[in-house]
């Protein structure tokens, strides 16, 4: 329904401003006649003529504004429809994250190694704001988390901080976002060393869709199934269910 308005719209605002363009063309002929003619009588009909063309023109005119504050409204609706869409379409296309976290579970069980945190949390820098929600709301749901900018000590190693940290968490969390996928050395580095931890990871996207995901690592695409359109809350919950048992 409103891409039918929209088009409707974007038509009527594409007459209307035809409609101005050839009123223009028209006051701009009429007034160089009535300059040029000496004619009382010739210059009072011009006069009218400009007149009854300004009036079609400032209607036009109106018109058009409404057209295209329509128009306006219109496409950001069906933006947010296509966003809906999309999303939909991304769910549908991960694997339902209860069986992903079912696997995760049986094999946090079967680790029987002592492990200081819960919870290790990958994120790309620019996802900071993202990354903080999500710990904030395991470590709600009394779950250790290793996140840098708490546990990091300056004047250490930090990729000996890192590895320590991933060795000495049950699960890694990876949030997948567009930042993530475009590759920073950081980020990769603790992929790469989760990726010895018998797939005890846990990928959440964000904002990232399957098929690119797929493309970046066919390992997390696998282990897929969380998103943060969710909301932060229900993947919390699923991660600490995994965890609990």
């Amino acid at each position: 329904m409103n891409r039918r308005q929209l088009a409707a719209a974007r038509a009527g605002a594409a007459k209307e401003q035809t409609a101005v363009a050839k009123a223009s063309t028209e006051i701009a002929k009429k007034s160089s006649q009535l300059s040029r003619t000496k004619s009382d009588l010739q210059r009072s009909a011009l006069a009218k003529q400009l007149e009854s063309l300004e009036k079609k023109r400032a209607a036009s005119q109106t018109r058009l504004g409404k057209h295209m504050t329509d128009a306006a409204r219109l496409e950001r609706k069906v933006a947010d429809e296509e966003r809906r869409q999309a999303r939909r379409l991304q769910s549908a296309a991960l694997r339902p994250h209860a069986v992903v976290l079912e696997q995760v579970q049986v094999l946090v069980a079967a680790d029987h190694a002592p492990r200081e945190h819960d919870v290790y949390l990958c994120h790309a820098s620019p996802d900071k704001p993202a990354a903080r929600m999500l710990r904030e709301a395991l470590e709600e749901r009394e779950l250790n988390v290793w996140f840098d900018e708490t546990r990091l000590v300056l004047g250490e190693s930090q990729s000996i901080q890192m590895d320590r940290g991933i060795a000495s968490s049950r699960v890694g969390v990876v949030l997948v976002t567009p930042a993530f996928l475009k590759g920073r050395r950081w980020t990769e580095r603790e992929l790469g060393a989760m990726f010895s931890t018998d797939r005890r990871v846990i990928p959440v996207a964000h904002g990232a869709t399957f098929d690119e995901l797929a493309a970046y690592s066919p390992f997390l695409a696998d282990r897929a199934g969380l998103t943060l359109d969710d909301g932060v809350a229900v993947v919390a919950d699923a991660i600490a269910a995994a965890l609990v048992g």
